[in-house]
């Protein structure tokens, strides 16, 4: 069996890690944005109120995605 076949393959593995890492923390940004913004003192326009809502789904959506892309390279890893 040739080494590089199996070299490769760890290189496509930790390059999704990274892409998967790269996402959770993204999506724990957007998430942790919401509730400072939503915890300033002042009063916020209803519309404003709407989007901080928004902002959350989108972080746990990031999270989410990144947690899947985690859990499908590694099943794809170990499959191949």
């Amino acid at each position: 069996v040739d080494p590089r076949i199996y070299l490769a393959a760890e290189r496509t593995l930790l390059a999704w890690v990274r892409t998967g890492v790269s996402l959770m923390g993204f999506g724990l940004i957007v998430a942790k944005l919401r509730l400072l913004l939503a915890g300033l003192p002042v009063s916020l326009p209803a519309e404003t109120s709407r989007q901080l809502a928004v902002s959350g789904r989108l972080g746990l959506l990031l999270v989410l995605l990144g947690v899947l892309v985690l859990v499908a390279s590694a099943i794809r890893h170990f499959l191949y």
